[in-house]
């Protein structure tokens, strides 16, 4: 869903396959409404603006993110002391 806020809304099934954006849209499913979109796009660039994404900052650019931390699996259970992080980021907001 996350994602899916940087696509208008719509979940688009990934493929290693070459497609023009006219195949991946028909087969695509809106998830999210344009409300939702709005709202989400506006955290994502809040969270590169102040947020734990500070980092992804490019001045001139209206750059957006969500940062996420998991527990990494060690021999079958989730360790406390190690961590997954993972950052998706896109710019410019207003038309990722």
């Amino acid at each position: 869903v996350g994602c899916a806020a940087l696509m208008q809304g719509f979940l688009i099934q990934p493929t290693f396959l070459v497609r023009s954006e006219q195949d991946a849209m028909a087969v695509a499913k809106r998830v999210v409404s344009d409300k939702t979109v709005e709202g989400m796009r506006y955290l994502y660039t809040l969270n590169a603006e102040k947020g734990s994404a500070r980092n992804a900052r490019v001045p001139g650019y209206r750059v957006g993110g969500k940062t996420g931390t998991a527990e990494k699996v060690i021999n079958g259970r989730y360790s406390k002391d190690l961590n997954f992080n993972t950052f998706v980021a896109a710019f410019p907001m207003d038309d990722p």
